[in-house]
């Protein structure tokens, strides 16, 4: 048998934060989104395609979207993922980008005859950068925010972890005709290079030997599997044949011994899948050539899959062409000094919230705050409060804020609407989130915590009427999962207060249009605003949201912004504040 692999296909990954995943393979690694449409064998479930300006064979970085717990890490892995860039300089460049992005990294380093540069993205995917010495064809970008010459070029060696050598090498070098070619050491593992093709940094396996760790457990920030490319079907087939000759390389009572792999021909795709114990052939399209035109979102073939995946694969495209994805983790900072002076700017900073706006130094916040005691109830429940004492409040506006945000940040809206007759009070959600999957996912997937948050704002409604808060004068405001939030507390509880601001959010659930909800909202006033090309809400979903709590009798007002950015602007504010004043 003689089998020629041409190098790395691509490389598959799993994800548990789709919003944050494109942010950073974008925004940080300045690599093309050309691909968004879900997961062929999990509809419900998002695939993202990132790879080079044309999508060229060898560039891609794919990722499965599920709500998983992080990668146990451990051996039988994909350990590291190398990304390909031209020369030191360029390594000396990103050193001081990921840097500025907040992004750790360790030492540039030489590391089998390459210079190297290891770092991990925010759910802990271990990758690699490494100078490929300019090998290759370079096919950069025009819209990345990387200079061409400091690009990623593409998919440079995989590493594996294996407790023991003599199966994998087996398997690579009897079935695959891999070819070993060296070895080196690090971390104390000694690590086998296996080459294919004409080898070089875009066709080599390193295979790193580690008896000491316990086997891995699959999950986010984790590898799924790693495609090969052959020269045509006839060897895809007989790398089928090939393996099923020596299962002892490949399989151990019914579960992969090495690791989950894929074998991808020129002309057809027939992945040969052994992440489960068994081989199997699937058909869709790949090529050597440049294969597939950059687009935003696409669709796989509804027939393969039947009316669910149809609809599902629908619903999902649908939130790409509105240019977002399910709600992610925010935090609300101010970030622009003339919004400032405007009104009152929320942006996307997962990693330090807070709020320092207009005359919102942390200093005066907390002199505000101090100044407000809360009686009845409302003083045991654990509430931030800000604005006028409850005496001589004409309106309570709760505020819900973000996940990974808190209710210090949230709070700072009682400097930013600038009103004196207004009670401001915000709670904490416990860990810093009020449920933990994207907001349209099943609402089974967000129970219990959903209910409990809804609870929350019960008690805290409850609170405010014994201090005198009818629902004639209670408000309900909420950024990004606290807009959702309180939009979906509004539907669900007709008459429970008088008006709702939803910065940044829309109904909870896989189907805003089709709400089983009835009862009048008459007398209702909501303001709904949101980027039309908000990463984490889709501008699909506030209009649904608008036309259910309209359809209601709902006063609505919904504006989608031009503006880029999970945020808000100094005409949100204006617009709250107008909502406000017409209350009471």
């Amino acid at each position: 048998m003689s089998l020629s692999l041409t190098g790395i296909h691509h490389l598959t990954a799993i994800t548990a934060d789709a919003p944050g995943n494109r942010d950073f393979y974008t925004r940080v690694l300045g690599m093309r989104l050309v691909k968004k449409t879900v997961n062929q064998d999990d509809t419900s479930a998002y695939h993202l395609f990132y790879a080079d300006g044309l999508a060229s064979p060898g560039t891609d970085v794919t990722f499965f979207d599920w709500p998983a717990p992080r990668e146990s890490r451990g051996t039988h892995s994909i350990a590291r993922t190398s990304l390909r860039v031209s020369g030191r300089a360029s390594l000396d460049y990103w050193a001081g980008r990921l840097k500025e992005h907040v992004v750790e990294a360790g030492d540039i380093r030489e590391l089998d005859g390459r210079a190297s540069l290891d770092f991990e993205d925010p759910e802990g995917q271990r990758l690699r950068l490494v100078d490929d010495g300019g090998a290759g064809t370079a096919n950069p970008w025009d819209g990345s925010s990387v200079p061409a010459e400091h690009q990623i070029r593409g998919l440079g060696p995989i590493v594996l972890s294996v407790p023991q050598l003599a199966p994998t090498e087996a398997l690579l070098v009897q079935v695959m005709n891999m070819r070993a070619a060296r070895q080196y050491e690090e971390a104390g593992a000694s690590v086998h290079v296996f080459e294919m093709g004409e080898g070089g940094p875009t066709a080599e396996l390193h295979v790193a030997v580690e008896p000491h760790l316990s086997p891995a457990g699959q999950g986010a920030g984790g590898v799924h599997h790693v495609a090969f490319r052959t020269n045509d079907n006839a060897e895809a087939h007989r790398m089928g044949e090939a393996r099923a000759r020596i299962p002892g390389a490949v399989e151990r009572r019914g579960r992969a011994l090495l690791f989950p792999f894929a074998v991808f021909p020129r002309a057809e795709r027939h992945s040969l899948r052994d992440r489960h114990g068994r081989a199997g052939l699937c058909r869709g399209r790949a090529t050597g050539e440049p294969r597939r035109k950059p687009v935003a979102a696409a669709l796989p073939r509804a027939e393969a899959r039947g009316d669910r995946g149809q609809s599902e694969a629908a619903r999902l495209s649908r939130a790409g062409e509105a240019g977002g994805f399910d709600e992610s983790p925010p935090a609300i900072i101010c970030d622009d000094a003339s919004e400032r002076r405007k009104g009152w700017t929320a942006s996307h900073g997962r990693h330090s919230p807070s709020v320092i706006a207009g005359n919102d130094h942390p200093s005066r916040r907390n002199a505000l705050m101090s100044e407000i005691r809360l009686t009845g109830p409302l003083a045991q429940s654990g509430l931030l409060a800000a604005g006028s004492a409850p005496k001589d409040a004409r309106l309570a506006v709760v505020c819900i804020h973000g996940r990974g945000a808190s209710a210090a940040d949230i709070i700072g809206l009682s400097d930013a609407f600038g009103l004196s007759d207004v009670l401001y009070v915000a709670p904490d959600a416990p860990g810093g989130a009020w449920y933990p999957a994207p907001f349209t996912q099943p609402l089974s997937a967000n129970e219990p915590y959903l209910s409990n948050a809804l609870g929350r704002i019960e008690e805290i409604l409850a609170g405010l009427k014994a201090e005198g808060f009818g629902p004639e004068r209670t408000v309900l405001a909420g950024f990004s999962q606290g807009a959702c939030l309180s939009l979906e507390y509004l539907a669900r509880n007709a008459g429970s207060v008088a008006g709702v601001l939803g910065f940044s959010g829309g109904l909870i659930g896989p189907d805003a249009a089709n709400r089983p909800e009835t009862a009048s909202l008459a007398g209702t006033k909501v303001f709904i605003g949101c980027s039309r090309t908000d990463p984490f809400i889709p501008a699909l979903r506030v209009m649904e949201t608008e036309r259910h709590l309209a359809a209601r009798g709902a006063e609505v007002e919904a504006v989608l912004y031009p503006e880029p950015g999970h945020s808000i602007n100094g005409d949100e504010i204006a617009r709250a504040v107008t909502l406000l004043k017409a209350i009471g």
